[in-house]
């Protein structure tokens, strides 16, 4: 969640985004990726407003000098002042809160107090936790995201100053989207069950396979010299989607313009599963979960995205 005062000189600024376009079959394994297709539909809402929502960004002049602005993050105390988020949040003051509705205080608080142009990110983690533990049909989940909307809803629309609200921006999104699956082994692919899988894996200099990296709903596997197409038929077999690192950099999963950094990270094979998580051994954790992300699939990969001048919300 951002905030970010408006300031009222020169015309708004918006800025635009070119998303790659549907892939292309992969080389070697076949496999294709849709990806998330554009659409024209049009949403209406705010009809008679007086003002664009556009207009309250800060950038009235991207040519000139950079615009000093006032950052800060709100955020669970049990995820600041780490080396992590020293590093992430660099140059901003991190305001740690015990629960969302201390949060949501705090919030509004810090949007009433900074003097000039601001940006403050606020971070609701009780969804995640709720979603990857529970599903997001579950009770859990709907419970999380009642108290964090009443919370919010009473800090930012019920009690922030008025004037404030008339100067600032409130945008909602999220980092990924949520899909579900069966909480347990029921709910996996464990790929070293998979015989010509685990035969087909590169060895460490003990004769180990090559452990799996990456995301369990977007595995990399390293494999040894001649074996891709036996290791992509097997998984194949099992309901998987595989791509060989040439079919990943061709259809811009990782980006549209795949470099060395590609190069070093990405695996012989990457492959996902419409239906199951991926697993090996040492990732049992996973087993239990129902929500997971990081898959090509729309669910988890398109987010909400809402943006309103505060004051229209009041």
């Amino acid at each position: 969640m951002a905030s970010i005062p408006p300031r009222r000189r020169g015309p708004p600024t918006a800025r635009t985004s070119r998303r790659p376009g549907d892939g292309d079959a992969a080389d070697g394994c076949h496999a294709q990726f849709d990806g998330v297709r554009d659409h024209d539909d049009a949403h209406g809402g705010g009809a008679g407003r007086a003002r664009p929502v556009l207009e309250a960004v800060p950038f009235d002049d991207l040519s000139g000098s950079v615009v000093a602005v006032d950052a800060a993050v709100v955020q669970s105390a049990d995820t600041l002042g780490t080396a992590y988020a020293d590093a992430t949040f660099e140059g901003a003051t991190q305001v740690p809160v015990d629960d969302v509705v201390h949060g949501a205080t705090a919030l509004r608080e810090r949007l009433e107090s900074v003097d000039g142009p601001s940006y403050t990110y606020c971070y609701v983690s009780d969804l995640d936790s709720a979603s990857h533990d529970y599903g997001t049909d579950s009770a859990a989940y709907h419970d999380a995201l009642a108290t964090a909307t009443r919370a919010l809803s009473r800090a930012l629309y019920d009690d922030l100053d008025p004037a404030t609200a008339d100067e600032t921006l409130l945008v909602v999104t999220a980092d990924h989207g949520f899909v579900d699956f069966e909480p347990g082994p029921e709910g996996c692919l464990d790929v070293f069950s998979i015989d010509a899988v685990t035969e087909s894996l590169a060895r460490t200099s003990s004769g180990d396979p090559v452990r799996p990296w990456g995301d369990y709903r977007f595995l990399h596997l390293a494999v040894r010299d001649g074996a891709v197409d036996r290791a992509c038929r097997a998984l194949e077999a099992h309901g998987a989607t595989v791509l060989t690192r040439e079919g990943a950099r061709d259809c811009g999963c990782f980006g549209p313009e795949a470099g060395p950094v590609f190069d070093r990270r990405c695996g012989d094979l990457v492959c996902t599963h419409p239906d199951l998580k991926l697993v090996y051994p040492s990732a049992e954790s996973i087993v239990p979960k129902t929500g997971m992300h990081g898959g090509p699939t729309p669910r988890e990969m398109v987010v909400p995205f809402a943006a309103a001048r505060l004051s229209n919300l009041q």
